[in-house]
């Protein structure tokens, strides 16, 4: 945690933990720090950290919460970003974590992949 708190403290506004790291804050039994994640806005000059993967993307106001006074993807946003973005294998593994522990349902995953048909990844996800 301290790792992410020291990470958080280079962040630009509107940043947040997203990926792994974000669905180890939900609770997903994931490696929160191999590497750390973190989406930020699109107009942001912040380069990529040590340690770090960075992702570009203007997150809506419903896809943050706070989880322990860290940014977070949204526990939906986060599980359809691991679905979009992780290896087959791990994606698969993660979603199905998330959808045996209530995290999402299923019917919520279908409706964000209806809403986000063309997008990069929905077809996978």
């Amino acid at each position: 945690m301290q790792l992410l708190r020291g990470v958080h403290s280079r962040l630009p506004f509107g940043a947040a933990f997203s990926g792994p790291t974000a669905g180890w804050l939900h609770g997903l039994d994931l490696a929160p720090c191999d590497p750390v994640e973190v989406t930020i806005p699109d107009w942001c000059g912040v380069s990529a950290r040590s340690g770090t993967m960075v992702r570009r993307a203007l997150l809506d106001p419903d896809e943050l919460v706070e989880i322990d006074g860290l940014p977070a993807t949204s526990e939906l946003r986060t599980v359809v970003d691991i679905g979009r973005n992780q290896p087959l294998v791990e994606a698969t593994a993660a979603v199905d974590m998330a959808l045996h522990q209530g995290m999402v349902s299923l019917a919520e995953l279908w409706a964000w992949a209806d809403a986000g048909a063309g997008t990069k990844g929905v077809a996978r996800l």
